[in-house]
C-alpha cells in the first residue's frame, strides 16, 4: 500500500525560533551553536499557519523552537494566530522560563506542556543543558500542575551521562501524576556521525530492562500515528517510548514542520524543506491555490518505514 496516499498531515510543529536559552548535549554540539538568519515576523508565521490549517483542517498544533518561551514572540504570534477552531494547542519547553509565563499560556488556550527533564542532579543537568538550573525548570513544573496544566516530561537518556536516571525521573514524575516519555537518541545534526552516537545511544531495550528491575510494567496498543509506545506503570501510572531508533513508527506519521524561516520539513530524514515565503506576496485565495502542490512534495519526503538521520539540527526544525 502506498502510505502517501493514505495518509496527510494533522499534525503541526511550529518553531517560533531558533533561539534557546540552553544548550543541551543532545540538540547542539558544543561551540556550535548557531544562529538562523531570516527568521520571519510572528505575525507571519501566524497567516501561514492559518493557510496550513485552512487547507490541512489540523488537528494539533504544538509551539515550539529554540526555546518558545523566550522573548514575547510566542505572545505576538498567538494574537495575529486567532482562534484555529478545532486545533489542540500544546508547546514544547525546557522549563527554564515556564514559571513565568502561565498566565499567558493560558491566555493562549495552551493546556498541554512538555518539559525536557534530563537529570535530577543539578550539575548533571547544568552539565547537560550547558548552563541550565534544575532548580528553576522544577519550579516551573510544580507551578503549572498547581494551576491544571497537563504536563508531559521528555527524558533523552544518554549512555554515561544519564542512564542511571531513568528510573528516577519515572519516579518522579508517577509521584506528580505526570506521564514520562523517553526518547531515544536521533541521529540529527552532529549526532549523525556513527561514532559519537554509538558511544551514547541507550535504546528501548536497555531503558525497559533497567525499569523492570524496580517497577512492574506492562506495554499498551499504540495509537495510529502516535510517536509514543505507552506503558502502564501497574497501579501508579503511566509512561511512554519514543523509539525511532528501535521501534520506528514512520509509517504512519503526520507530522509537519514550519520553521521560523517559513519553510515546510515534511520529514527529519530529509533535509529538503519548501519555502513558504513567496505565499506571503499573495492573496489569501492565490496562496491556498498554491499551497497543495508544496504540501504533496514535502509529504513525499516522508520515509516508509524509518528514521534515517540527517544532518538537520533540531533546534532550527523544532522539536
Amino acid at each position: 500500500m502506498n502510505h502517501r496516499v493514505t495518509r496527510n498531515f494533522q499534525s503541526l510543529r511550529l518553531s517560533l525560533g531558533s533561539a534557546c536559552d540552553l544548550a543541551c548535549s543532545y540538540c547542539v554540539a558544543p561551540k556550535e551553536v548557531r544562529p538562523q538568519a531570516g527568521e520571519l515576523k510572528p505575525k507571519d508565521l501566524a497567516r501561514l499557519a492559518n493557510l496550513l490549517h485552512r487547507v490541512l483542517g489540523l488537528k494539533k498544533i504544538r509551539f515550539t523552537g529554540g526555546e518558545p518561551l523566550l522573548g514575547n514572540r510566542l505572545e505576538r504570534l498567538i494574537e495575529a494566530l486567532g482562534p484555529l477552531d478545532g486545533v489542540e494547542r500544546s508547546l514544547t519547553t525546557n522549563g527554564q522560563l515556564l514559571k513565568g509565563k502561565l498566565k499567558i499560556l493560558h491566555r493562549a488556550g495552551i493546556q498541554r506542556l512538555n518539559v525536557s527533564l534530563d537529570s535530577l542532579n543539578p550539575r548533571a543537568f547544568t552539565r547537560l543543558t550547558q548552563g541550565g538550573e534544575l532548580k528553576k525548570t522544577l519550579q516551573g513544573i510544580d507551578a503549572a500542575l498547581d494551576q491544571g496544566f497537563k504536563l508531559k516530561l521528555n527524558m533523552i537518556p544518554q549512555k554515561g551521562i544519564n542512564q542511571n536516571e531513568v528510573g528516577a525521573l519515572l519516579n518522579y514524575a508517577l509521584g506528580r501524576g505526570m506521564e514520562l516519555r523517553y526518547i531515544e537518541l536521533m541521529r540529527m545534526g552532529h549526532l549523525r556521525k556513527e561514532a559519537i552516537f554509538s558511544k551514547l545511544f541507550y535504546g528501548q531495550a536497555e531503558i525497559l530492562r533497567a525499569l523492570k528491575k524496580d517497577f512492574l510494567i506492562r506495554p499498551l496498543n499504540r495509537e495510529w500515528a502516535a510517536t509514543a509506545t505507552r506503558y502502564e506503570v501497574v497501579q501508579r501510572g503511566f509512561f511512554g517510548m519514543i523509539a525511532n531508533e528501535s521501534a520506528p513508527f514512520c509509517r504512519d506519521c503526520d507530522r509537519l514542520r514550519l520553521s521560523p524561516r517559513g519553510e515546510l520539513v515534511g520529514c527529519l530524514s530529509s533535509e529538503k524543506s519548501f519555502s513558504l515565503v513567496p505565499l506571503l506576496g499573495l492573496s489569501d485565495l492565490a496562496a491556498l491555490a498554491a499551497l497543495p502542490e508544496l504540501l504533496k512534495q514535502a509529504l513525499a519526503e516522508k520515509r516508509e518505514q524509518r528514521f534515517t538521520g540527517s544532518g538537520l539540527w533540531m533546534k532550527e526544525v523544532g522539536g
